[in-house]
């Protein structure tokens, strides 16, 4: 470190050269001659000492005084003797788990307990390794990658000079998810009895269920279609509800056969289709991420944070209206992100299919996610009149038919992805 003074030399406060030489190497200011006092400060030396690769180094400074050619104290063991100690620095990384995304990990910051946080801080130098690899690899405090890694366990720490570095800290990468039956193509159609009171007939219905047959204790998917074909009981009787699917598959794909369908309904919770009148039952058809029971229960397990959700739609608004997507991530009751794609209203039927982006927009950054929440509405309305709905019109269901209806909007989604661009 000092390599630029001669061990052995002697080095003159008298001489210019050699005060400058001394000053320079060691970053201390020494006394004029002729001065009545002195003041020796070691401060910019201290940062300069070194261990030796983490050993501890152990200097010594001695001070005489020399004046009217007689040494201020005969005794050398009296002089003034300093000793400067380099010891490890002590300093640790700071990482959060929630800075550990699919595709990029970063560290926070690293905390210098012992030592100059200033030289220390500017010489660290990051590492990561896959875990269980010898070999370190150079990096910033943010580490990056360009596409998804097939190992997810790398390790990270930081290293100030050889020798001297912190203790590995492991990192967890995540993995990218994708909805199951995100594609649209999975349908179950349920057929069901209602039992008519005398002189009610028993009417068989179908109910439209997003997944295949015998999955439903394992979907992810569910409709709102309980609410839009319940009827009721009054005084005994059975009074028939609609009992048409506000949420069905259609043939009119995106992308391979299915796509999901649904629409704005006239009727539900139990009030009567009649011909011509509207009744009070009216709903927004709804397809998400969750259960039905009496209401809609959002949310599934899941672990991994996207960025984006993508789908494909195509909507045909009754008068004027719009559709919308609502997302959210949760860790535990906590919402973490939420996105809203929610288009301008319009009365232009769409002739293809169009592509659409709902952002995640994280409040809580550092947190993970233990459930998700996807939820489509044909429409953003909340309050429903008569003229929200065209009265006793036909909608053709594969397989089994044409059903009267009061229908309003129809929106269909087809190809969901999920973006994972962290």
């Amino acid at each position: 470190k000092f390599a630029g003074l001669e061990q052995g030399k002697e080095y003159l406060l008298s001489s210019a050269e050699d005060k400058s030489a001394i000053e320079n190497a060691l970053g201390i200011s020494l006394p004029e001659v002729g001065a009545t006092e002195a003041v020796l400060d070691f401060t910019s030396l201290l940062p300069q000492l070194m261990t030796n690769k983490g050993a501890t180094v152990t200097s010594t400074i001695e001070v005489d005084v020399k004046a009217n050619n007689r040494w201020a104290s005969e005794d050398a063991t009296v002089n003034r003797v300093y000793t400067l100690k380099c010891n490890k620095p002590e300093f640790s990384i700071v990482t959060n788990p929630g800075n550990f995304w699919c595709k990029e990990f970063s560290v926070d910051s690293c905390d210098i307990k012992t030592g100059d946080i200033e030289t220390i801080s500017q010489k660290i130098q990051y590492q990561y390794r896959k875990k269980g690899d010898e070999q370190w690899i150079d990096c910033d405090r943010l580490v990056q990658f360009d596409d998804y890694p097939v190992d997810k366990q790398y390790q990270i720490r930081a290293v100030y000079r050889e020798g001297i570095e912190t203790e590995p800290v492991d990192v967890v990468l995540e993995t990218p998810q994708q909805l199951p039956n995100s594609d649209m193509e999975e349908w179950y159609i349920e057929e069901k009895k209602k039992s008519g009171t005398w002189p009610s007939k028993d009417k068989t219905y179908y109910t439209f269920h997003p997944y295949a047959e015998g999955n439903a204790s394992s979907s992810w998917w569910a409709t709102n279609n309980d609410k839009a074909q319940g009827g009721t009981y009054a005084l005994g009787i059975w009074y028939e509800g609609c009992f048409a699917s506000c949420v069905s598959y259609t043939e009119d794909a995106h992308g391979g056969t299915k796509a999901a369908l649904m629409y704005l309904s006239g009727c539900g919770d139990g009030y009567a289709n009649t011909a011509g009148t509207y009744v009070g039952g009216a709903m927004v058809g709804s397809l998400f991420i969750g259960t039905y029971d009496s209401g809609i229960i959002q949310g599934h397990d899941f672990d991994s944070r996207p960025t984006s959700m993508s789908f494909w739609y195509k909507y045909k608004p009754y008068n004027s209206d719009a559709f919308k997507v609502v997302v959210s991530l949760k860790n535990g009751d906590r919402e973490i992100a939420t996105g809203t794609y929610e288009p301008a209203a319009s009365s232009e039927e769409d002739g293809e299919y169009g592509h659409a982006t709902v952002d995640f927009n994280y409040t809580e950054p550092f947190e993970k996610a233990t459930s998700i929440c996807v939820q489509f509405l044909a429409s953003n309305k909340t309050s429903l009149s008569q003229s929200d709905f065209d009265l006793g019109t036909t909608i053709t269901y594969p397989v089994i038919g044409d059903w009267t209806v009061h229908m309003g909007s129809i929106l269909k989604i087809d190809d969901i992805f999920l973006a994972f661009d962290k």
